[in-house]
């Protein structure tokens, strides 16, 4: 399997889905996965109780400021920081700001469907 070299403009991509809620994937080759996610004021992921995944992300914060909650620990996060999360931990994400939080996401494998 050939993967080719692809190239996204980020902030065309964040002002294209910037007043939806939405999750949006960006790349999905091979055994890496990138997305969006846009979470409108006081929107969680998931809605209720908390998701996991057998894969290892990394998530940056480019607007807004979250809530990120795994059972154990709640943390605030701002815009500009980078957060790690290890496969199998429990998490949910709550936009605690007066304004759309946009986060990119990193995985080692598809984390969400195309």
């Amino acid at each position: 399997m050939v993967i080719n070299l692809k190239v996204i403009n980020l902030p065309a991509e964040i002002e294209e889905i910037m007043t939806e809620s939405t999750l949006k994937v960006l790349v999905s080759e091979g055994s890496a996965q990138v997305g969006l996610a846009v979470l409108q004021p006081g929107e969680k992921i998931p809605e209720q109780g908390f998701s996991s995944h057998d894969v290892e992300e990394i998530s940056y914060l480019f607007s807004g400021k979250i809530k990120m909650e795994t059972g154990q620990k709640t943390e605030i996060i701002n815009s500009g920081d980078l957060v790690y999360n290890p496969a199998d931990k429990q998490h949910r994400t709550t936009n605690i700001s007066k304004e759309a939080a946009v986060v990119l996401w990193f995985a080692p494998e598809s984390l969400i469907s195309k």
